[in-house]
């Protein structure tokens, strides 16, 4: 089963074996007909290797690009949100348009203090003139 190679380790077998045969040509004459078609496929796979390093290099320059507009984008986006709360005003309902949460009056901060009953029912608390005795917590088993 063939072992995962790096590129540089198959370039330099490729390499090896023809200077290999470039060294022993009187013994190996039958393979000497390969060696122009390994050598064009070598020639061909460092010529596809250095465009891809160069593409690399494009892309790391163009994601870079992108990055620098994105970063403009949001700042003029925040400024023209910023204009239109400036316009509109801040308690404008129209400001949700363009994802920006108006001012809202706030409800009862403590949802605890509600009405007293309607009714004219007292609590025993409220019946004994002695203060109210705190419960006893229970003991852990």
């Amino acid at each position: 089963m063939p072992t995962a190679r790096s590129f540089a380790d198959t370039i330099r077998e490729w390499q090896q074996i023809r200077d290999a045969y470039g060294n022993n040509t009187a013994n190996l004459t039958a393979g000497q007909t390969l060696l122009p078609e390994l050598e064009a496929l070598l020639t061909k796979a460092l010529e596809l290797k250095s465009r891809q390093e160069n593409l690399k290099a494009v892309k790391q320059q163009i994601t870079k690009e992108i990055g620098e507009t994105v970063k403009a984008g949001t700042e003029v986006l925040l400024r023209l949100r910023s204009h239109a709360k400036g316009s509109l005003g801040t308690e404008n309902e129209g400001l949700t348009e363009f994802k920006v949460a108006p001012r809202r009056k706030r409800g009862p901060r403590n949802k605890a203090k509600q009405k007293p009953p309607a009714s004219g029912a007292t609590t025993p608390a409220a019946d004994s003139s002695a203060p109210a005795q705190p419960a006893a917590k229970p003991t852990p088993a």
